[in-house]
């Protein structure tokens, strides 16, 4: 004799009126699978965009390195910030946009002053700006035998006169024309040496 067993299926149908319908619990996972996301990327937004006290977005670091055969030595280390930031991350973007922008260089050891006029010339030449005269006003703020271990100098561009101004313990020098900016950015940022200075540069973007 066979008794159907009902309290089974009164359990289920007891479950299933407590239940919102599959196709409203799907639609729920997703919009919570959506918000999770989306409060993830605003997280990883505020942390990498956020400007500091001054207004300006930082959005790199990086080492400038010298041969010296058979070892590489660190000459300074260079951070990069930056007011409004570029509808796209990419290098060209950065190096194009006219905006407060500047380089920090700190010294990670005492570096020859020639030393680093020699590299900002090659850099300048690099990126194909050739006007000897601009650069070597650039260059003058930088005065003395050298520059000792934690100096700092500063490269920064003026959006509203135009102007990029190099400052150095020595003193400083400036220089208009927003393609001498474009051509002072490619250095680093631009064809860069090592040619991914300028990725680390932008990295935090």
């Amino acid at each position: 004799m066979n008794i159907p067993d009902e309290f089974p299926r009164a359990r289920a149908r007891a479950r299933a009126r407590h239940l919102p319908p599959r196709r409203t619990r799907r639609k729920y996972l997703a919009a919570l699978l959506f918000l999770a996301f989306s409060l993830l990327a605003l997280e990883r937004a505020g942390l990498a965009l956020t400007p500091g006290p001054d207004g300006f977005h930082h959005t790199g670091d990086a080492v400038q390195t010298a041969s010296h055969w058979p070892f590489k030595v660190d000459l300074f280390a260079i951070g990069h910030d930056m007011k409004q930031l570029p509808g796209e991350k990419s290098r060209k973007a950065v190096v194009e946009l006219a905006t407060d922008k500047r380089f920090t260089l700190r010294m990670l050891r005492a570096v020859a002053v020639e030393r680093l006029k020699k590299g900002l010339r090659a850099g300048y030449e690099r990126n194909g700006f050739k006007d000897a005269a601009r650069i070597e006003a650039l260059l003058g703020a930088l005065t003395g035998e050298e520059l000792a271990k934690g100096a700092v100098v500063t490269i920064a561009f003026d959006r509203e006169a135009k102007r990029t101004t190099l400052s150095a313990p020595g003193g400083s020098a400036t220089v208009e024309g927003a393609d001498f900016m474009r051509a002072t950015w490619g250095i680093w940022i631009g064809k860069s040496d090592p040619a991914d200075m300028g990725d680390r540069l932008i990295a935090d973007l």
